[in-house]
């Protein structure tokens, strides 16, 4: 069992130009993991009495903004990629172990004030912190400047589409759809123009057959995120698309960030 761990879990942290990041092993694990934390999430939510509406999206999304620029420090080495602690090794600044320290930070915010404005100033000074150093150094205006145009036109499709069918958008539906579309279109131009690669098995197999072929999925599956949930109740349906618009928008910033300062 320890060699299974190592092999599978422990050398793709630390071994990171030895081991692809993702194998099929950590992503089945890691896919159950995040689907149990989301059902305990809620109900923490639920329990905290806040609603799940515009106002925690404008509360999270500072958050992610901090979580992705600190991700790029690392990208970058202005910060070190292991921790240890106690005789513990920690990778708190890669997947899977940021999610959890942005998710602690988001919360101590929280807990602190018990007001979602509040929580979201606080993530902005943060994401300010974080984000500012780096839009010192950037490199590839041009291209980062595609990914947030083709990514907008995504949305922009999207509205007029809902607004011809004589339907109105709410704002977590174009959150998800924008959220998932930057991750798109950060990965394709970052593929086709830039030297990066796709690093997650599902997302390798859509870009083996093009790199647009990825964004084209990515921005079709915000549209039907949105289509198979418009009719589900109110807090569930904002919930999912929160959970969606996370998964999207984190490592989508994070890719617009690196290819930004050519990191």
């Amino acid at each position: 069992m320890a060699d299974w761990i190592q092999e599978y879990f422990i050398n793709p942290l630390a071994q990171p130009n030895a081991y692809a990041p993702y194998n099929i092993v950590n992503t089945a694990v890691f896919a159950a993991l995040a689907l149990a934390a989301a059902f305990l999430l809620y109900y923490f939510i639920k329990k905290l009495r806040v609603r799940i509406d515009a106002r925690l999206f404008y509360a999270i999304i500072p958050f992610i903004f901090f979580g992705s620029a600190l991700r790029v420090w690392q990208d970058a080495g202005w910060l070190p990629r292991v921790f240890e602690i106690g005789g513990i090794t920690l990778y708190p600044f890669v997947t899977p172990e940021i999610y959890v320290l942005v998710f602690l930070v988001l919360v101590v915010a929280y807990l602190l004030t018990r007001n979602l404005e509040s929580t979201r100033n606080a993530g902005i000074l943060l994401a300010a912190i974080t984000v500012l150093p780096l839009l010192t150094q950037v490199k590839q205006p041009a291209l980062a400047f595609g990914i947030v145009v083709l990514a907008a036109a995504a949305l922009a499709l999207f509205i007029w589409l809902w607004w011809y069918r004589g339907l109105r958008p709410t704002i977590p539906e174009k959150l998800v759809v924008f959220s998932q579309s930057l991750d798109g279109a950060a990965s394709f131009l970052g593929i086709q123009f830039g030297n990066y690669f796709e690093q997650h098995l599902v997302g390798g197999l859509i870009m083996g057959m093009s790199p647009i072929f990825f964004f084209l999925v990515k921005a079709a599956f915000g549209f039907a995120v949105v289509e198979l949930l418009r009719n589900e109740k109110e807090e569930e349906r904002n919930y999912i698309m929160l959970l969606i618009m996370i998964f999207g928008l984190a490592p989508g910033l994070r890719d617009l960030l690196r290819i930004a300062c050519g990191v």
